[in-house]
């Protein structure tokens, strides 16, 4: 491109001509006309035609009279040489002037540069540019194409799918009637973006400016370190126009109390309209929340969700209880987690539900120390005005007293209550209590976590008695943790009832014997079609149980999706017997997590299982395997043969080593829909990176997800991956490797270092 007269044909026609080499005399037709012209030597009488009529002028070379048509009637003119007035014409007819100071359409600078510029009126001429490069790409005809360069490199893209970037759609191509814009940040305060830096505030106020251009806004700015002076554009914006937003993420710890205060002040403007705001871990104290309660009491009928865990409340949490209590007030959601709540905060939050029982839904108490103080929430339960279906009590320090008193609530109400999540109580002898519940037939109960609650022999035997007694209504039982021994057999007698609907079963943790897993798969042989999730983590199943379990898996009438098997203890002969059930019914399951079983060159049996074009397998985790060169190899061999369904792939902590390009004819296949592969700790080469991304670069449109931590890869390896950014179909989004995560939005690939 250094001979200073390069030819480039735009059109076609052969005709044109650019010179890149600074010549000053190169010559462009965009249209095929041979007419338009550009200067790109700083000559000062560039000419550029923008509808083909050959009028529009441009000059380039600072001299402070800039010319642009924007329908090619010569009429429309820009000053950008800092005289302090802006003049655009949007319909050619030379009329309107705006002055910098904001007195119509509005002219905006973000990087001091005066180049860039912002239509908020809704004329569908807005341009952006972050960056001051004047790179930014702009959609001047209405089509719905709005595209925002993050970095000024002028390669974003316009996504209408949600996939995590800008995106508006200004023309209703597609999304119905609403048009959202979802803005979803990354982690760090500042972000290196192809060698150029923007900070969080540069996006907060881009968001700004298009608060008031569409019918919804969903904006999730978590974890992205926002600061009091992002918060004061963003809600600058909000104010101007309350109505739009619907939901607002800002889970951040730098947000803190005057950012919370800026928020309030829209929340109470009686026009706000937002229904789910999250404020997690934002360093909240008694004056930000004082404020937020305020803001609420003062307008408390639009909130549906509110998030507040991980916020040092404590003592102010009786500031909730008026907006609660309001009968205006339409909160469906509120978690609490971790928030400190004391007796007295806990006492007039159960007071104000008393007060106006019929609204909540679901209430996450998680990580507070109630104990003593459950029993204030059982005369909320056992109102018959009571909503609540999703109750969330994990490492609350529940009593025995307080689950006396919360069992007997349900009781006398048991109908309402969906889920219901005790983990880490110590409730031992107290879980027969439970089953008074269980047993009622208007109990609706789907979802029972009991994680590491030291659920004894009797009251296992309680459980599953009520269980037997009323068999179709639980879907999800998680007895994580839970020695319970012999027992087990017990909840045999559940499984095998056709009326049970059990569908998820969590016995994780819990010493689970191949004896015991005898009893469990014989209730699953006579009622195989149910469950649909079996988690069996356990160190004590190995082989036999193993063994036992694949008669389950080889039944033609066996459903269940999702099965782990983690540090069971498995070898040759339990992976054998797997490996040939799952060949002889290879359809069903669509998770299978082996790891840290030493399954060695027992590997290849499970290739027939991939090869199959009737598996449906979609997640495979074989982490901690001990898998050899000879299984990798058959491994590969079976996903070259049936690309197309797997979408999780975990092989770390194997010793791959230079076996890695093999995987590469899996990926660079374009029928393969891997989405996340995960090769932690696998000694991965040099030869096996450059294998990878070369695999990449061929078939760059269906990785979401790459994790390569603990691998010793170099500079060279890094800007092999940093190459494949240009790629336009590159859909790289989250890359783990060594102490830092790339992160690609669009076509830009973002590094956020751990600090």
């Amino acid at each position: 491109m250094g001979t200073g007269a390069p030819c480039v044909d735009l059109a076609g026609t052969g005709a044109p001509s650019v010179d890149l080499a600074g010549t000053g005399a190169p010559s462009v037709d965009l249209a095929g006309t041979g007419a338009s012209c550009v200067d790109l030597a700083g000559k000062g009488a560039s000419c550029v035609d923008l509808a083909g009529t050959g009028a529009s002028c441009v000059d380039l070379a600072g001299t402070g009279a800039l010319c642009v048509d924007l329908v090619g009637t010569g009429a429309s003119c820009v000053n950008l040489a800092g005289t302090g007035a802006l003049c655009v014409d949007l319909a050619g007819t030379g009329a309107p002037c705006v002055d910098l100071a904001g007195t119509g359409a509005s002219r905006v600078d973000l990087a001091g540069t005066g180049a860039s510029r912002v239509d908020l009126a809704g004329t569908g001429a807005s341009r952006v540019d972050l960056a001051g490069t004047g790179a930014s790409r702009v959609d001047l005809a209405g089509t719905g194409a709005l595209c925002v360069d993050l970095a000024g490199t002028g390669a974003s893209r316009v996504a209408l799918a949600g996939t995590g970037a800008l995106c508006v759609d200004l023309a209703g191509t597609g999304m119905g009637s609403e048009t959202s814009i979802i803005a979803h940040h990354r982690p760090a305060a500042r972000a290196v973006v192809s060698s150029s830096e923007y900070s969080v505030d540069d996006d907060c106020s881009a968001l700004s400016k298009m608060v008031g251009m569409v019918d919804k806004l969903i904006s999730i700015l978590s974890d992205c370190e926002i600061t009091e002076k992002d918060c004061a554009a963003l809600t600058s914006a909000l104010r101007s126009n309350p109505s739009q937003l619907r939901e607002l993420n800002l889970d951040n710890r730098n947000l803190r109390d005057p950012g919370v205060k800026l928020l309030s002040v829209v929340l109470e403007d009686p026009d706000c309209k937002l229904e789910k705001l999250w404020l997690r871990d934002c360093g909240v104290t008694d004056e930000g929340f004082a404020a937020l309660t305020s803001a609420l009491r003062s307008n408390p009928s639009h909130l549906r969700l509110l998030d507040l865990s991980g916020n040092k409340l404590g003592d102010s949490v009786p500031l909730l209880s008026a907006v609660l209590e309001d009968p205006h007030c339409k909160l469906e959601n509120l978690w609490l987690s971790y928030c400190g709540v004391t007796d007295e905060g806990f006492a007039a939050l159960t007071s104000a539900l008393r007060s106006n029982p019929s609204h909540l839904r679901l209430l996450d108490l998680t990580g507070n120390k109630l104990g003593d103080s459950v029993p204030l929430l059982s005369a909320v339960l056992e109102d018959p005005h009571c909503k609540l279906e999703n109750l969330w009590l994990r490492y609350c320090g529940v009593t025995d007293e307080g689950f006396a008193a919360l069992t007997s609530a349900l009781r006398s109400n048991p109908s309402h209550l969906r889920l219901l999540d005790l983990s880490g109580n110590k409730l031992g002898d107290s879980v027969p209590l439970l089953s008074a519940v269980l047993e009622d037939p208007h109990c609706k109960l789907e979802n029972l976590r009991l994680r590491y609650c030291g659920v004894t022999d009797e009251g296992f035997a309680a459980l599953t008695s009520a269980l037997r007694s009323n068999p179709s209504h639980l879907r999800l039982l998680d007895l994580t943790g839970n020695k319970l021994g012999d027992s087990v057999p017990l909840l045999s007698a559940v499984l095998e009832d056709p009326h049970c609907k059990l569908e998820k079963l969590w016995l994780r943790d819990c010493g689970v014997t191949d004896e015991d897993c005898a009893a469990l798969t014989s209730a699953l042989r006579s009622n195989p079609s149910q469950l649909r999730e079996l988690n069996l983590d356990n160190r004590n199943l190995r082989d036999p149980g193993v063994k036992l379990l694949s008669v389950v898996l080889e039944d033609p009438d066996c459903k269940l999706e999702k099965l782990w098997l983690r540090y069971c203890g498995v070898t040759d002969e339990g992976f054998a017997a797997l490996t040939s059930a799952l060949r002889s019914n290879p359809s069903h399951l669509r998770l299978l997590d082996l790891s840290v079983n030493k399954l060695g060159d027992s590997v290849p049996l499970l290739s027939a299982v991939l090869e199959d074009p009737h598996c449906k397998l979609e997640n495979l985790g074989l982490s901690y395997c001990g898998v050899t060169d000879e299984g990798f190899a058959a491994l590969t061999s079976a996903l070259r043969s049936n690309p197309s369904h797997l979408r999780l792939l975990d092989l770390s902590v194997n010793k791959l080593g230079d076996s890695v390009p093999l995987l590469s004819a899996v990926l660079e296949d374009p029928h393969c829909k891997l989405e996340k592969l995960w090769l932690r700790y696998c000694g991965v080469t040099d030869e096996g990176f450059a294998a990878l991304t070369s695999a990449l670069r061929s078939n760059p449109s269906h990785l979401r997800e790459l994790d390569l931590t603990g691998n010793k890869l170099g500079d060279s390896d890094m800007k092999l991956l940093s190459d494949l950014k240009n790629d336009p179909h590159y859909k790289l989004e989250t890359l783990y490797c060594k102490w830092i995560i790339y992160y690609r939005l669009q076509n830009t690939v973002i590094c956020n270092i751990f600090r």
